[in-house]
């Protein structure tokens, strides 16, 4: 039996807000540690262990042990990382065969190779949605990282082609791992949602790309609203977001209800009882909620730009995020149209990503570093 691989996974996005990084993170450990004792890889995660987050138990344990900033604030523990890498490598005296970063952020231990998982290049693609730290921050890592990195993992097409486009990066040196989806066991029932009326669901933080304020204005001129059906958003107030807020408010009147962050079972009843999903992003570097759709059996209308075009099922479902005409008309399309969804070939879809299978792929590669 071949030696085992040593791996450290940064998993440092496991706190609140949950992000998508985070997301991956949790997903990629936990199916790590359901399939690598038979792979030989020894996998351990990296988190922050200093003050309270309740989202660190999401990261199951197993083969797995946690490293933690339990006396150093992680704030100074991560400028120390970024901006004085060998500081940390001299105080910490593990060693690792491979380092798996996240997200632009520098793990800064000692290790033979060196893994990236990039999900986007959002702050330099659409700046006005970032603040000037954000930014400067996320051009230095991703650079740093095609640098340092001795494999690049992509989570989609379109990331990978940005990538490229930014930095030079070689073709060679990127390889594609989508994400994937775990659902949970049935939730018990939970009254979230007006399920007595048929509803159309967006979900996730919100921020600027995420084109919230156009989705209204489509909703409305869709006129869908007047034959008794609601849109529900539903998730966390991010970065400028006030735009959104009085947005919202002023549409109460068109059946849009906000209905703040919600949990994981109160998600699930959603998912469970929505018509539709709707993901209007100006830009995705994946789209996991559009996958958590299809496992679910549901359809989801989708922007048909960034890598949210490549989970289109079908393109009368997709529309223009920046063409307020085209997004009403995908709605109404699609809430007029006979009943026809074929509710077992959207599950196949939504089954095709999981994280067992974004874990066995990600551990090629950890082979094919681990023989040289």
């Amino acid at each position: 039996m071949p030696s085992k691989i040593d791996v450290l996974i940064d998993c440092r996005p496991v706190r609140t807000p949950i992000t998508g990084v985070a997301r991956y993170c949790i997903g990629l450990s936990n199916a790590l540690n359901r399939v690598a004792g038979n792979n030989a890889i020894d996998a351990t995660a990296l988190v922050g262990g200093r003050g309270k987050n309740d989202h660190i138990g999401l990261i199951e344990s197993g083969n797995y042990s946690r490293i933690g900033d339990r006396i150093v604030p992680q704030v100074l523990l991560n400028a120390v990382n970024e901006y004085l890498p060998t500081v940390n490598k001299l105080v910490n005296s593990r060693s690792f065969d491979i380092a798996h970063e996240t997200y632009f952020a520098n793990i800064a231990i000692r290790s033979k190779f060196k893994i990236a998982t990039i999900h986007d290049t959002f702050p330099l693609d659409f700046p006005e949605g970032y603040s000037t730290r954000n930014i400067k921050y996320s051009q230095r890592n991703l650079f740093r990282q095609v640098s340092e990195s001795d494999l690049i993992i992509s989570v989609s097409e379109y990331t990978k082609k940005r990538i490229v486009d930014i930095t030079g990066c070689s073709l060679e040196k990127i390889r594609v791992i989508g994400l994937g989806v775990d659902l949970p066991s049935r939730a018990e029932s939970k009254q979230v949602a007006p399920v007595e009326s048929p509803f159309y669901l967006v979900i996730g933080n919100i921020e600027p790309r995420k084109n919230l304020e156009r989705l209204i204005d489509a909703w409305i001129s869709s006129n869908v609203w007047q034959t008794g059906a609601k849109l529900l958003i539903a998730g966390r107030l991010l970065y400028k977001s006030d735009t959104f807020s009085k947005k919202v408010q002023a549409a109460r009147g068109y059946s849009v209800v906000y209905l703040g962050e919600v949990d994981e079972q109160e998600k699930d009843v959603l998912f469970r009882n929505m018509r539709a999903l709707i993901f209007p992003s100006l830009l995705e570097g994946f789209g996991i909620p559009a996958i958590e759709a299809y496992r679910y059996g549901r359809p989801a209308l989708l922007a048909n730009s960034s890598a949210l075009a490549e989970l289109v099922v079908r393109p009368e479902w997709s529309f223009d995020p920046l063409n307020v005409e085209s997004m009403a008309s995908a709605i109404s399309t699609f809430h007029n149209r006979p009943d026809d969804i074929l509710v077992d070939d959207l599950m196949t879809v939504g089954k095709s990503f999981s994280w067992t299978a974004v874990a066995e792929k990600t551990i090629e590669l950890y082979r094919v570093l681990g023989k040289k």
